[in-house]
């Protein structure tokens, strides 16, 4: 089994799995063997697929800004084409092994407009943010709710944005909000 992410429990006793890098994402389905929560650290996995620290990127991000290699910055809006796809790409690979697998994201990508769109499109089960990006969050979810397109995803979207939203029990303090899917 993978072992490049973190491990933890949460207060009800779940086996949680933090995704961070991209081995842990591209073999989803051995991890989802052992967890039964994923959550995507989408910041570290940011860093580790794109073979760039955070803290280097502001040093070089106007040239890339200037060639458009990102549309915009990587760690301020999750890179959907790249991150995005081993995301999805683990979700699906942990719920061929275990259906009812809990998925999430934790940081601050949970947090922007469009990371939240994509969060619920791909069958996430929550976001996390720090408390100040909840507002942009359920603001981002209601706007995903009535952009016309009238699918379960959407509804989902709209049960998100009315949720209550309070301190993650999964999460390191940050403030989640839960997508409700129904049967």
């Amino acid at each position: 089994m993978a072992t490049e992410s973190r491990i933890a429990f949460s207060r009800q006793g779940w086996y949680i799995r933090n995704v961070e890098i991209p081995r842990a994402a591209l073999t989803a389905d051995e991890v989802a063997r052992e967890a039964e929560f994923f959550s995507y650290g989408t910041n570290d996995l940011t860093q580790t697929a794109l073979g760039i620290s955070r803290d280097d990127y502001v040093k070089f991000s106007k040239r890339y800004e200037d060639l458009k290699i990102f549309k915009a910055d990587p760690f301020a809006v999750l890179d959907q084409e790249g991150v995005g796809k081993l995301v999805d790409m683990g979700i699906k690979l942990g719920r061929q092994t275990r259906p009812d697998l809990e998925v999430g994201i934790c940081g601050e990508h949970g947090g922007e407009s469009s990371s939240v769109e994509f969060c619920c499109r791909v069958g996430m089960d929550y976001v996390s943010c720090s408390a100040y990006r909840v507002p942009i969050a359920r603001l981002a979810a209601a706007q995903a709710a009535i952009s016309g397109e009238k699918t379960e995803t959407m509804r989902t979207v709209w049960r998100f944005f009315t949720a209550e939203w309070q301190t993650s029990p999964h999460l390191c303090g940050h403030f989640a909000g839960r997508f409700t899917r129904t049967s």
